[in-house]
Order: structure tokens, then sequence, then C-alpha cells
């Protein structure tokens, strides 16, 4: 699947822009925070597979508003190496996965779960360094963080042996689902 039809589809169910401050970075950098908190917790459950995926595609869903609130795309904020090299999500994770004998879902999703942290940091410093003001500074400090986090995404993935390309068609499947029943609010998966 091509990053950026992932992209405009996530920006097509983000309900929270119609909202007021809906293109601030708060709403989006908590939820990533939120599902990769989640990701941790089911892998301390001993949840391995299907289910981590479904999380993988509500975090694809984060970085993509969240880029867009950063006035950017998913592609565009990865660093210029490797943006220039991938167009599809599979191409991105075979670029940022690390040798297989060295991926493991724990330190994968840990790393996911501090990548996430440190983006809520910086959004938290918009409000209390910034009054509020999206700068051009906060505003690249937050793409950046927001790269590493998916460049994380795509070494989880493969750590649990799915596909990222996978991951984001059932993301798109479960949420095209939920806008076409009037579902895209609430809570749980079963909407």
């Amino acid at each position: 699947m091509k990053i950026i039809d992932y992209h405009r589809f996530a920006l097509s169910t983000a309900i929270y822009r119609g909202l007021e401050g809906g293109q601030q970075p708060t709403y989006p950098a908590l939820g990533l925070a939120g599902e990769a908190g989640e990701i941790c917790e089911k892998l301390a459950d001993g949840i391995v597979g299907g289910e981590l995926a479904k999380e993988l595609g509500d975090v694809l869903w984060y970085i993509a508003n969240l880029a867009e609130d950063m006035g950017a795309d998913m592609l565009s904020i990865l660093p210029a190496s490797l943006a220039s090299r991938v167009g599809h999500f599979s191409e991105l994770q075979d670029a940022a996965a690390e040798p297989a004998p060295n991926l493991k879902p724990y330190p994968a999703a840990l790393r996911l779960a501090g990548k996430a942290g440190a983006v809520c940091e910086r959004a938290k410093k918009l409000i209390r360094d910034d009054g509020g003001t999206l700068t051009d500074e906060r505003r690249s400090l937050i793409a950046s963080g927001l790269a590493e986090a998916f460049i994380a995404v795509a070494s989880l993935a493969s750590a649990l042996g799915a596909s990222l390309d996978d991951i984001a068609a059932e993301n798109v499947r479960k949420l095209r689902s939920r806008k076409e029943r009037g579902r895209i609010t609430g809570d749980g998966d079963n909407r």
C-alpha cells in the first residue's frame, strides 16, 4: 500500500479536526502514546500476532494525523535519505528493519513506546514553553520525533513477522466500515 494513500485516507476519518483546537498536536500525540502503551500492555499479557498488528494500524492513524498537524505527510516527516527510497509501507519496513536475528517484539515495542513518549513530551512543551503557538522549531521537533516513531512501527511489524502493508490495509478496512456505519467515535474494537 502506498504510504501517501493511507495518509489521505486516515485524514478522511479524523473527526477531531472539526473540533475546537483540532489542528493542534495534543490529541494525536496523546493517542500515539496511548496506542504504544496498549501494545506494550498486550505484549506483557502474552498477546502477539494479529491483536498487536491491529494496534499498529491505530498507531499509523495517529502518525498520519499528527504529521498533517505538523504541515507534513507521512513520507515528508521521514529523513530525506529514507523518504527518497520509499513510497510503500513494505519499502519502509524493508529499509527500517534490523537484521532478522536481532528482531524481538519486546525491545521493538519499548522503542515505539519511548518514541511516542518523546513526541508527547515535545507536544507538551508546545503548551508550556510556546504558549500554545506551534512555532516552526516546535513543529520540526515534533515531526522528527514522529519520524522516529514511524520507523519504530516498521521495526515492530518486522519483529512480529507482520506486513506493514497488510496492517495499513486492515486499518483502512476497519475505519472504512466504522465510517460507513457512523461508528468512528467510541471505545473498543467492536464498534
